[in-house]
């Protein structure tokens, strides 16, 4: 069997696709998520994925889906009365997403799990170039948003209205904190204790550098 490029592929022989559960003429249908993806982070039964230019989509790994292989179809095949996922063994739907909708246009380059404090935080980048992400290198930012600790849901905070907004079907959510990085073409971000660990590509075809500050509140 193929091996393939799964976001939740954690063997060489069995892969899963991720995909947004819709209504197909009255028949659940899914399709696959197009997505620029920056990142990940596991928290309880969720799969939070960073989309670069849309927001974070939600997967449930408690409602991974087996299917049959062998077709390269990508839901329900009439012909055979059966769902396929393109030859992956199993169907990971997405069961919600945070788009942006405020007047930052933040990126969501990546994302990691901020463990400081109870509840935990997620912590969402933006990799910045100066060309095709962000008007300057250096004007990458770094927000954090409250977790619900029984859900794993986002959780709505009252931060001002100059922050970044996500936005579900249900309600509007704003980071509890956010920061300049100061570097550029930041990748990747850590939070542990007072310090924030940047994780930069640049110079171009160097091997990066790894960048340590104190978080100010």
């Amino acid at each position: 069997r193929r091996h393939t490029r799964c976001l939740s592929d954690w063997s060489s022989d069995v892969c899963s696709s991720d995909l947004e559960p819709f209504q197909d003429g009255g028949r659940p249908n899914f399709r696959e998520v197009i997505s620029h993806v920056g990142g990940i982070v596991w928290y309880q039964n969720l799969l939070y994925v960073a989309d670069k230019d849309f927001g974070l989509r939600v997967f449930d790994l408690s409602r991974l889906i087996p299917v049959p292989s062998g077709k390269q179809v990508i839901g329900y095949d009439p012909g055979s009365a059966k769902y396929y996922a393109a030859d992956y063994d199993y169907v990971l739907p997405q069961i919600d997403s945070y788009a942006r909708s405020g007047s930052c246009e933040e990126l969501y380059s990546f994302v990691s799990l901020d463990r400081r404090s109870i509840p935990h935080q997620l912590l969402t980048g933006e990799y910045c170039n100066g060309s095709s992400h962000c008007a300057h290198p250096y004007d990458g930012r770094i927000f954090t948003w409250r977790l619900n600790s029984r859900s794993g849901r986002l959780y709505p905070s009252s931060a001002g209205a100059v922050l970044p907004v996500l936005s579900d079907s249900k309600t509007s959510i704003t980071p509890t904190g956010a920061w300049f990085i100061g570097e550029k073409q930041v990748q990747g971000a850590a939070l542990a204790g007072s310090k924030a660990y940047f994780s930069s590509s640049a110079p171009s075809g160097s091997s990066g550098a790894l960048y340590v500050t104190t978080v100010s509140t």
